[in-house]
């Protein structure tokens, strides 16, 4: 899981920082961009920093990049060493220039597409996917010939896995948003107007496209900044958006939409939409979940509690459904540094205990219930039992608003390994709860389904279910 935004219009520099605060959530090992200057010549400048997108502000290459054509990435390590090399934006070179390319997703032929372009000496510098990606489009351009769009279409046909991504090139004023045929990762686009003119904005989730949307009211004299488009990038297509309009190009071959549905579960933010018509957000589906996870088990605990920063409209959901109190009596430790307190716990981190403490006269003597959007390797959720455990509960239990997360992920989440997962290496529901430390209560997959009339065709539940959308004979 990564998140990239990209931004067509004046003031970019700025706009494009805004737009990072809504995705950082989706990575925040590193953070980097991209910008086309045509003031410049039309060439492509890119600043990296390791950590969050407010160290960018620090760092002289992006003070001095300009342009109105700009691509972004944020980094959480499903491929490659978190190292400086393996931070996006990627790049190729060749005689007509550069192409700059961030993509959120993952690739499993990786290794097939190096022994591809080795052959015409087209070498692979990091262990990232998105340069792989770089390198296949360069190979269509100067072999083959082709037009960008083109190249990003037979790119897409040669590349197996999960992917949305943006480029730009330094011989091609567009920027091109892309994704792949099955729609497993999300990508959105909007058409931005006011009196001075209109702006496009591209991003992982909707809340980056409001959070640019907002900066760019605010310093808008005459206040009339408005949406006039926002949509999905569709599965297979390939928008090509320059500062006078866009055009879109189709996939040729089948695509079918099979969203993650873990973006809905867990990755998004709780103030994305996700249904763009009637304005419904991941919010108001996670309440929605909690809900039927009360009405699936039935549990009334005297006083229902999330996890910090994860389940809480889950959580809220469920003691409004069973007509309990809700509370938050575990909070983050405030004598962490402010950057360790918006930090989210990212699956595959550990080590931290410390940041979690609980107002013991909250819990003592109850019976507690206590929800989380997931459960995968179960760390987080032994902690929590653990030291709620120690602040005198008289009875617990755990609440998941998802099933069984029981098999590896391929297509963006660092799950790859099943003995990490608690479902995959456990033989029984109850090593389970012997693992967590007290009931455990998962909520059926066809209850997320039931929700709002899901159709389950149209989504992506490997993880949950075995049925990977996209065959794995590439996998090694």
């Amino acid at each position: 899981m990564c998140g990239v935004v990209g931004y067509v219009g004046p003031a970019g520099k700025n706009v494009m920082y805004r737009g990072f605060g809504g995705i950082q959530h989706r990575g925040q090992s590193a953070t980097g961009v991209s910008s086309l200057d045509a003031g410049i010549g039309q060439i492509i400048r890119t600043a990296k920093v390791h950590g969050q997108a407010p160290l960018l502000l620090k760092d002289g290459t992006f003070q001095d990049m300009g342009g109105e054509t700009w691509i972004g990435h944020t980094r959480y390590p499903t491929q490659g060493t978190d190292t400086r090399m393996n931070i996006q934006p990627h790049y190729k070179s060749s005689t007509r220039g550069k192409v700059s390319v961030v993509i959120n997703g993952d690739t499993f032929n990786m290794g097939a597409l190096k022994n591809f372009l080795r052959k015409d000496a087209y070498k692979i510098y990091t262990e990232n996917d998105a340069e792989t990606f770089a390198a296949v489009v360069m190979w269509h351009v100067v072999e083959k010939r082709m037009d960008l769009p083109e190249a990003i279409i037979r790119a897409m046909h040669m590349v197996r896995g999960a992917f949305s991504g943006l480029l730009i090139s330094e011989w091609d004023e567009h920027l091109y948003a892309f994704r792949d045929s099955y729609g497993i990762r999300p990508l959105y686009f909007a058409q931005i107007s006011d009196s001075r003119g209109i702006y496009y904005a591209v991003a992982s989730e909707t809340v980056a496209i409001y959070a640019m949307l907002e900066y760019m009211d605010l310093n808008d004299p005459f206040g009339d900044v408005r949406i006039d488009e926002l949509r999905e990038v569709l599965p297979g297509e390939v928008l090509a958006i320059k500062p006078r309009g866009f055009k879109s190009y189709n996939f040729d071959g089948p695509t079918q939409s099979r969203l993650c549905i873990m973006e809905r579960i867990y990755l998004m933010r709780p103030d994305s939409l996700i249904d763009l018509q009637r304005r419904i957000s991941i919010a108001t589906f996670r309440h929605a979940s909690g809900a039927a996870s009360f009405a699936q088990h039935g549990i009334k605990p005297d006083v229902f509690c999330c996890i910090p920063r994860s389940g809480r409209y889950g959580s809220l959901g469920f003691a409004g459904a069973a007509g309990v109190m809700y509370d938050e009596p575990v909070i983050q430790n405030r004598d962490l540094s402010a950057e360790e307190q918006q930090a989210r716990d990212f699956i595959g981190q550990r080590g931290r205990l410390e940041k979690l403490r609980v107002i013991y006269d909250r819990v003592y003597g109850k019976h507690v219930g206590t929800g989380d959007d997931t459960v995968v390797e179960a760390i987080t959720s032994r902690r929590i039992v653990r030291i709620l455990r120690a602040n005198g509960v008289r009875e617990l239990d755990f609440f998941s608003f998802a099933p069984p997360y029981r098999y590896p992920c391929h297509y963006g989440l660092h799950t790859k390994d099943p003995f990490t997962l608690v479902a995959a290496r456990s033989g029984s529901h109850a090593e389970i709860e012997r693992w967590v430390g007290c009931p455990v209560h998962y909520l059926d997959l066809d209850r997320i389904y039931a929700i709002d009339g899901m159709d389950r065709n149209n989504f992506c539940d490997a993880c949950f279910t075995g049925n990977y959308p996209i065959p794995l004979e590439d996998v090694i």
